[in-house]
């Protein structure tokens, strides 16, 4: 046998083997991607409800726990603050007192 036809004869093998595991190579990096998108998803998704329950506790604790009346009149309000001041820091209520 010529040394070409032994070369033709492995190239066609080759070829072939490449032909038929393209697309079973491909679909499964495509189902890959997309049970990592849902992973990601999944991920974020337990996220915000973690977030909504924190917010619900939140407004529970404060409805429980209004607060004193001699703390909210040492802090300025937001609608009493002059127009060249910043606003009052949201945030305030939860900072630690002073």
């Amino acid at each position: 046998m010529n040394i070409n036809d032994e070369f033709a004869r492995e190239q066609t093998l080759l070829w072939s083997a490449m032909f038929h595991l393209y697309w079973p190579v491909f679909l499964l990096q495509f189902a890959l991607f997309v049970v990592t998108c849902w992973v990601i998803y999944k991920f974020y998704a337990r996220l915000r409800d973690i977030a909504d329950e924190v917010k619900k506790l939140r407004i529970v604790y404060e409805r429980s726990n209004p607060p004193h009346p001699s703390s909210s009149a040492s802090q300025p309000s937001v609608t009493q603050a002059p127009a060249s001041q910043a606003p009052a820091n949201e945030d305030g209520r939860y900072m630690p007192k002073k």
